[in-house]
């Protein structure tokens, strides 16, 4: 079959689709890839197989001074319309018609389609051509009677989930009708059931081990999906002296969140002293700082690679990060800036594999030490990831994945 592929974000958006794409070239598919990355995610991806054809439109760059502005409208207000706000208007529609134009061209070569919902270009345009359009969730945002949706945690799951879906038709529904009213489509009824699902299959790049009760009923946890594991000797030569010259470290690090700071030196020096308090040895990723002592650190690493000789993660409670942490069986700290991240801060701890998460909002060295404290104090966290790992070490996400869409695309066609 020929299968196209359309995801927009930062990299945890894209690395499933990658993954995804591989798996199913591998598999004697034709596979049209198309990805949009906020600031150079997905810029250098590189699939290496003549069956993939990769295009990235829209590709959205925006100035730093403007990004770390927009970050911390995100990361400070309360809101979640000034959240949708700065989410819809700044960082996905300035890139929905070229994403749009691209989806359709592909669309009409292709037999089936998968998209992240957040694409949802690509479900105006598998519509066009009569094609079906598969959901990919990179992320656990599903209606769930066990897990709380972003935003409305100290609502009870299920009205969380119905205020949720409210204030995504309010926030959201208005610019997505728009742009459907000029693709020539009918507007959708809701955002969570006409956008974010689909009526032939909906694909959760999640681990069942991971998530309550193994998911959701409509929703096929297929487990995480990623790129083949590099080898450990592709870490830098000073990393791996690093590694090798004492205790386990804790790995610090915040993905693309780091670009929102308005200084990202602020949340290092916050790094810098939890350390200090705590005493222990640390590995810190972000654009650039001096290795010293008991302190080494890195730009960027596959964390894959590297997790498993470390003691601990801190991290902003990334899809992509968050499972890393898991299969690699070591603990999290969470410190969640915006989006679902407050959603895997919930998993993790549920899961034993983490203790409450911070936010990054009022956190301070002193938060941040007893976190990790806790976790490295032996208080049943490390258990609680191990027993994950052995989880996942039992599903393969991308087969599963392929193995549905085979049978759902072949069973229409």
């Amino acid at each position: 079959m020929r299968i196209g592929l359309q995801t927009w974000g930062t990299e945890g958006d894209i690395r499933p689709f990658a993954a995804l794409a591989r798996g199913l070239a591998e598999k004697g598919h034709h596979v049209l890839l198309s990805v949009t990355g906020i600031q150079g995610a997905g810029a250098d991806l590189n699939l290496g197989d003549d069956n993939i054809e990769v295009t990235l439109p829209g590709f959205l760059d925006i100035p730093r001074d403007e990004f770390a502005k927009l970050g911390r409208n995100m990361v400070s207000s309360r809101n979640p319309a000034t959240k949708s706000r700065v989410f819809v208007r700044t960082l996905l529609n300035p890139s929905i018609h070229a994403m749009f134009d691209a989806a359709l061209e592909m669309c009409g070569k292709c037999d089936a389609a998968v998209g992240h919902p957040f694409a949802y270009s690509l479900r105006g345009a598998a519509f066009l051509k009569g094609i079906p359009w598969i959901s990919l969730l990179p992320t656990p945002l599903v209606p769930s009677s066990t897990v709380p949706p972003p935003g409305f945690p100290g609502l009870l799951s299920g009205l969380g989930w119905k205020a949720f879906g409210l204030a995504m038709d309010i926030l959201w529904k208005p610019d997505i009708a728009g742009h459907f009213r000029q693709w020539g489509l009918p507007p959708p009824g809701s955002v969570l059931g006409d956008i974010f699902r689909s009526e032939h299959l909906n694909l959760v790049a999640v681990s069942p081990g991971l998530y309550p009760g193994g998911g959701v009923p409509g929703f096929e946890f297929c487990g995480t999906m990623d790129l083949p594991r590099r080898v450990t000797g592709d870490m830098p030569g000073a990393l791996n002296d690093f590694l090798a010259s004492g205790e386990p470290p804790v790995f610090f690090t915040f993905g693309s969140m780091l670009q929102g700071e308005e200084r990202e030196e602020d949340i290092i020096d916050i790094v810098l002293k939890a350390v200090d308090i705590v005493g222990c040895r640390a590995i810190v990723q972000c654009s650039s700082g001096i290795s010293r002592g008991n302190i080494h650190f890195v730009s960027r690493v596959d964390h894959m690679s590297v997790f498993p000789y470390c003691a601990a993660v801190v991290h902003h409670g990334g899809a992509g990060t968050s499972q890393t942490a898991c299969r690699a069986g070591i603990p999290s700290v969470v410190v969640e800036y915006t989006a679902d991240q407050p959603v895997w801060g919930f998993l993790l701890h549920r899961a034993g594999a983490a203790p409450g998460k911070l936010h990054r909002r009022s956190l301070t060295p002193g938060k941040l030490s007893r976190n990790i404290e806790a976790v490295l104090a032996g208080k049943g966290y490390a258990a609680g990831a191990r027993l994950i790992a052995s989880r996942m070490e039992q599903e393969n996400g991308v087969e599963t994945a392929i193995g549905l869409i085979e049978m759902t695309a072949g069973g229409i066609s």
